[in-house]
């Protein structure tokens, strides 16, 4: 699996087509979503496509699932959930925000993808940060 420093590197040279080539590439890894969390609740909002995130803290450590039917957005969660899985609560709330921003202005991500999936992704680091927060444990 491919954390986020690395896929920066391998995607910063490359041109918008072939960066998404790449995260279609990268959606192959992400786990099976169950389809029994597949519910309103787990919905990621504002997005075109259907995408779902869940969250699980484990001894004060985040675990991520998610899913979306967008290939591209598929990838971009592989990619947060493979950096951020197992980390501590408190270190991904401290680094979510800067480290996910940095990728996306390093590899210049956003101008390869149409707005509404450019607004997703920000849309699925805002819903990993708040469930973390409103998380017991």
């Amino acid at each position: 699996m491919t954390n986020l420093q690395e896929a920066q590197e391998l995607l910063v040279s490359l041109s918008p087509k072939e960066k998404l080539e790449v995260l279609i590439e990268f959606s192959k890894t992400l786990p099976t979503f169950p389809e029994e969390k597949k519910i309103e609740e787990n919905k990621v909002p504002g997005c075109v496509s259907t995408a779902y995130l869940t969250v699980e803290i484990k001894k004060k450590r985040v675990y991520f699932q998610g899913y979306s039917d967008a290939l591209t957005i598929k990838g971009f969660m592989a990619l947060l959930i493979n950096e951020f899985n197992g980390m501590k609560k408190e270190q991904f709330l401290q680094s979510a925000q800067s480290k996910v921003q940095q990728f996306i202005t390093k590899t210049k991500l956003q101008a390869s993808l149409v707005p509404s999936r450019a607004n997703t992704i920000g849309n699925i680091l805002q819903l990993m940060i708040r469930r973390v927060q409103n998380a017991r444990n």
